[in-house]
């Protein structure tokens, strides 16, 4: 059999990326940085990424965790970006660049709309916890999910990245979100530089080999730490993964399973991974049962906390919570979809849209929001689905505007 070939190179000082940074690149990436550190002794590392024409958050954040734990022993590195722009903006996005090297390059703000959860670094509950509010408002904002993916995502994307706070010894964990809107996908990555699996379980159950130790640490009720919960975490992501036909793989010391088209495949992982890595992508547009998936347990809805309302029938909307500005398409698009999420979540309940403090909005807006959602529902379940509260006369004469050019140009189409 061929060998495969290298996704890096080692010019003395010096690694090299190819064209692709996948889960293989991060493989050669140890073995050359092992080498280099501890074989040969060099302090001081060149990191070029010049060729690197596609990078996947899977094969990338591994390698930056890496980093920033090899850094913390005294390795310096620089960094050569790579020469292709849309890279070199992926890097950058992504603040790749940033962890790669704080010194330079500047963490993203992803504060405002976007396509995924740049990756961020937490080490407290407090950091998580914005940081799953935030995953989850950027995905709902660009996908429409099937009935049961948002609580699904919330509850696996809690699950995993806690079990970091509780089971890494004290290491920080990172975590990135991408959304694939043509796809319907949504993938996650999240991993530490902590004690791992193997040591964890080995301390409390008889394990013969990492892969073993993770084998036992993914069934359901299996815990290194039984005060600290009931050992479903893993265990449920991975059910979700096979209901959804997603993909789970969770890699630790010289261990990695991967589950698959419903398949669990166990192999040999080497040099071993310090700490844990996981990944999770399923499909949004299939549905997922999440009590029967979770054998009968049914967590918290995200929508019944977050769009409560006095009325137990109908979901209230706050504008103003989900957008610092009313002026363009995109930012109209992002709401439609939010509020298209929530319709469908909630079976169809009237949805409250609370204007307070909305003082005007563009007819672009207004248009990709109300007026295609308009032409979506029809007239009838739009009135019946869609209530105003706080909207001035301002805002109204620019929807009704909106509406009415919408159904002026359904109608022209229909003759």
């Amino acid at each position: 059999m061929p060998n495969r070939p290298r996704s890096v190179n080692r010019i003395e000082s010096r690694i090299v990326f190819s064209h692709k940074i996948d889960w293989a690149a991060t493989i050669d990436f140890r073995k050359a940085l092992y080498n280099a550190v501890s074989q040969r002794g060099y302090s001081e590392l060149q990191l070029d990424f010049s060729d690197t024409e596609k990078a996947y958050p899977n094969g990338i954040v591994p390698i930056i965790a890496e980093v920033a734990a090899y850094r913390n022993l005294g390795v310096d590195f620089e960094i050569i970006p790579p020469r292709n722009s849309e890279v070199m903006s992926l890097f950058f996005s992504n603040s790749w660049l940033h962890y790669l090297n704080p010194n330079i390059y500047s963490i993203f703000d992803d504060s405002g709309s976007g396509t995924h959860l740049a990756l961020h670094r937490f080490s407290d509950d407090n950091q998580l916890n914005n940081l799953v509010n935030k995953a989850v408002n950027i995905c709902l904002q660009q996908l429409v999910f099937a009935s049961g993916v948002p609580q699904a995502f919330e509850w696996a994307i809690n699950e995993l990245a806690g079990n970091i706070l509780v089971h890494a010894g004290g290491a920080p964990g990172w975590i990135q979100v991408s959304t694939f809107r043509e796809q319907h996908r949504l993938a996650m990555v999240i991993c530490d530089r902590g004690v791992g699996i193997p040591k964890t379980i080995s301390e409390k159950y008889n394990v013969r080999n990492d892969i073993e130790s993770i084998e036992l640490a993914i069934r359901k009720g299996v815990t290194s730490k039984p005060d600290f919960g009931q050992g479903n975490g893993l265990a449920g992501s991975i059910a979700i993964a096979q209901v959804s036909r997603g993909m789970f793989a969770l890699t630790s010391g010289q261990g990695r399973v991967r589950v698959l088209n419903g398949k669990v495949e166990p192999q040999k992982n080497f040099p071993p991974v310090c700490g844990t890595i996981v990944e999770l992508q399923f499909d949004t547009d299939r549905e997922i049962d999440l009590p029967k998936a979770l054998w009968g347990h049914k967590p918290i809805d995200i929508f019944e906390t977050n769009f409560e309302s006095d009325n137990s029938d109908e979901s209230t909307f706050t504008l103003r919570d989900f957008a610092s500005s009313f002026g363009n398409r995109i930012t109209g698009e992002r709401m439609r979809t939010l509020i298209m999420n929530l319709l469908k979540q909630t079976d169809g309940r009237p949805i409250r849209i609370d204007m307070s403090n909305v003082n005007v909005i563009s007819s672009s807006f207004a248009d990709e929001l109300f007026g295609k959602l308009f032409i979506e529902f029809g007239p009838m379940d739009f009135g019946r689905i869609i209530k105003f509260h706080a909207l001035n006369p301002t805002c109204k004469s620019i929807i009704d505007y909106a509406v009415s050019q919408r159904i002026a140009q359904a109608f022209s189409l229909n003759k």
